[in-house]
């Protein structure tokens, strides 16, 4: 992190060293930043979307994109994927704080429910579940959202096979693995422009970014997924996934490297 990179540089130092500073979005703001910057040999952002963020706040560019990666084993069998039934599946996997924006995007939920049957599943907890459950009640939505807490992995992954759509429009958000976790098992994601998946999703092609955390916002994304060929937006966002592995994760964070020690 950033906060580090200096003391790494002190103690690291040496003649056959080189110091690789890896930029989440955490890093962004932090006070070291630009001294960090000017110490490492080799500067990599963890995705599209931080590399933008430092390019708009600093003016550096990176020096290359480390994204995550799905492992082979947990790719689901896309022809047994079934979508488009009566009702829209959607799942939301995350901590529950702040910057999920889980509050509008069940605001969001709600609008899209006036003209269309949904079911949600929501896993997770925080320091916010005492404002989501409100938000549930005022949005009148207790029939419609299914609060699964915290539950191991395996299941969540399992519950997004079974969805349509996977709603996350976090901010501050690095990258998501739960975005490439969910088209990984055929889900359709939802984003938000600027942050997390956009720069790997394009928007209206193999996924959806919202301009905004507005509910609005979110809700008319939905809708465009709605009204969208299904089918090949499934189809798209999973054949995007499959170029995420975590081989080729791998391969790509040894390049990068690779270049500088070279």
């Amino acid at each position: 992190m950033a906060r580090h990179v200096e003391a790494a540089r002190r103690i690291l130092a040496g003649p056959d060293s080189r110091l690789v500073f890896v930029v989440h979005s955490n890093d962004l703001h932090h006070h070291s930043l630009r001294r960090s910057l000017a110490c490492a040999d080799l500067v990599l952002c963890r995705s599209n979307s931080v590399a933008d963020q430092l390019r708009r706040l600093t003016g550096h560019e990176c020096d290359g994109i480390v994204y995550s990666g799905i492992p082979e084993r947990e790719f689901c069998d896309f022809g047994a994927k079934r979508w488009g039934g009566d009702t829209l599946r959607v799942v939301m996997a995350s901590k529950f704080i702040a910057t999920k924006n889980i509050e509008p995007s069940l605001a969001a939920i709600a609008m899209v429910a006036r003209r269309h049957p949904v079911r949600v599943d929501l896993y997770g907890d925080g320091e916010i579940r005492a404002r989501v459950d409100a938000a549930i009640e005022r949005l009148a939505l207790g029939d419609i959202v299914v609060r699964h807490g915290f539950q191991p992995r395996a299941r969540v992954l399992e519950a997004m096979f079974r969805a349509d759509l996977f709603l996350m429009p976090s901010t501050i958000e690095t990258l998501g693995l739960a975005y490439l976790e969910a088209m990984a098992n055929g889900c359709v994601v939802v984003g938000l422009r600027g942050w997390g998946i956009d720069g790997i999703v394009t928007d209206g092609v193999d996924g959806f970014l919202a301009a905004s955390s507005a509910p609005e916002d979110i809700a008319e994304r939905i809708e465009a997924y709605l009204a969208a060929d299904r089918a090949a937006l499934h189809a798209r966002a999973y054949a995007l996934a499959r170029r995420y592995t975590a081989d080729n994760a791998a391969r790509n964070y040894a390049e990068h490297v690779g270049r500088v020690l070279a």
